[in-house]
């Protein structure tokens, strides 16, 4: 570790678990002991906690959790990702006080969320991050700008395309999979979509997966002659 980054490391250990929630770096490794004293911490962790060695075990459990977590998410981390953390936090320290404080609200708002609907916001997350800094820009300004009412009716249709881009029956294959099932079947017209479900409905797990991928594999004019011929 360079001595910028121990230095840096040092300064903002006590609220690293803040901020990496704020920025969306996991900061939920398990097997973290609720109150570890210091005899108990183990070399990596000594290492890197090192600057609060003396005051310890004087700390409350909640106060050593989030430093342990903060500790063993750095210590998984290879030099780019530490820059990675380092200049996320700084965004952090760089933002107003009410700003943090917003964004410390919505984290918490986040938690109470029902787990599905928490995969959902990670996922539609995931996509804005793929877009262009300009469109993130804008979406950022639109939304910004809206009413509540238009808030809530935005949200409603991010939950909706979401729904449709990851319906029940697909929720279990890895994403890559599922994105290219998901291609298929918009590619489908509706009179095929229909006659897919339809042969998919009887069929046992292994079965059904079995025709996915056989369906993959196919190319549009197969899948076309496939899925509407009653004989096949």
């Amino acid at each position: 570790m360079t001595p910028h980054l121990r230095l840096l490391l040092t300064k903002t250990l006590l609220s690293l678990a803040l901020a990496v929630a704020a920025f969306g770096v996991r900061a939920d490794p398990a097997g973290v002991p609720p109150a570890n004293d210091w005899a108990a911490l183990n070399t990596a962790q000594k290492r890197v906690l090192l600057p609060f060695e003396a005051q310890w075990n004087s700390l409350d459990a909640d106060a050593r959790a989030k430093l342990l977590r903060g500790a063993d998410r750095w210590i998984e981390m290879d030099d780019s990702a530490r820059r990675a953390a380092a200049q996320r936090f700084t965004q952090w320290q760089n933002l107003p006080a009410d700003t943090r404080q917003q964004l410390r609200q919505r984290y918490r708002q986040f938690k109470q969320l029902p787990p599905a609907q928490q995969e959902r916001m990670r996922r539609a997350f995931g996509r804005y991050q793929t877009l262009p800094a300009g469109e993130r820009a804008q979406l950022r300004q639109r939304f910004e700008a809206m009413t509540p009412a238009e808030r809530r009716a935005f949200n409603a249709g991010m939950r909706a395309a979401d729904e449709r881009r990851n319906p029940p029956a697909l929720r279990h294959l890895p994403a890559a999979e599922r994105e290219a099932t998901f291609r298929m079947m918009e590619s489908l017209s509706a009179a095929e979509r229909a006659a897919f479900w339809q042969r998919m409905q009887p069929l046992s797990r292994p079965e059904k997966e079995s025709l996915r991928q056989r369906l993959l594999a196919m190319s549009p004019e197969q899948r076309r002659d496939f899925l509407l011929d009653p004989e096949r």
